[in-house]
């Protein structure tokens, strides 16, 4: 994966995620897809 400093550097680097920090991940992530396409809904 690629980690984008805030100063615009950035550095490639590995992840490596138990399945259980994986799992979180992915539910946290299924929300902020879902968050943006209800704004998206809503502006349209």
């Amino acid at each position: 994966m690629q980690v984008h400093f805030e100063d615009g550097g950035a550095s490639e680097t590995t992840l490596i995620l138990t399945p259980d920090q994986m799992e979180v991940c992915a539910c946290q992530i299924g929300r902020i897809i879902d968050q943006r396409n209800a704004k998206r809904e809503a502006v349209s």
